[in-house]
């Protein structure tokens, strides 16, 4: 078994996971961390995605995603979000497995955790973006989680469709 093996293989009895990111306003939402990831692209690059649902309101259930490349200017951002969530900055062993490119044990320290975060909409060559940002924890997670090291295979959506393509 190898990391391509595992994330190119449907869970028994469908097919992988897809995941679009909800459309809502630009403004602050509670939520709780559905799901993290830390990995490694096929070009050798590492990301970081963090799947908020939204708790309560008009937007109850909304998906918000957070996604960073780590580069040399992310890495700092990374490192707030992993001090906001968890209290601490772990070791780059429990994040990301540099051998499998999966995420570590880190996951279950995330997923549970109730934050509130930040939605703001920017413009960029006449397309529209979302940025997420994680402003504050709210509620830790209950207790590491025993997760899967790697979630399902999920196909994201990062730019908002123009008002002329919604339903």
């Amino acid at each position: 078994m190898d990391s391509t093996m595992w994330n190119d293989t449907p869970a028994a009895g469908g097919s992988p996971a897809e995941r679009v990111m909800s459309e809502v306003p630009d403004g602050q939402y509670d939520g709780t961390i559905q799901d993290f990831s830390c990995f490694r692209s096929k070009a050798g690059d590492w990301y970081v995605s963090w799947w908020v649902a939204v708790d309560g309101g008009l937007f109850d259930g909304a998906l918000l995603q957070r996604f960073l490349s780590m580069n040399e200017r992310t890495v700092g951002f990374v490192k707030q979000d992993m001090r906001l969530v968890t209290g601490r900055i772990p070791p780059w062993t429990d994040l990301g497995n540099d051998e499998t490119g999966q995420t570590g044990p880190i996951r279950g320290e995330v997923i549970g955790a109730r934050v509130q975060v930040r939605q703001k909409s920017r413009q960029y060559q006449g397309k529209k973006f979302v940025d997420i940002y994680l402003n504050e924890l709210l509620e830790a997670a209950q207790s590491p989680q025993e997760t899967p090291m790697q979630p399902a295979k999920v196909e994201t959506r990062r730019e908002a469709p123009e008002a002329s393509q919604r339903p």
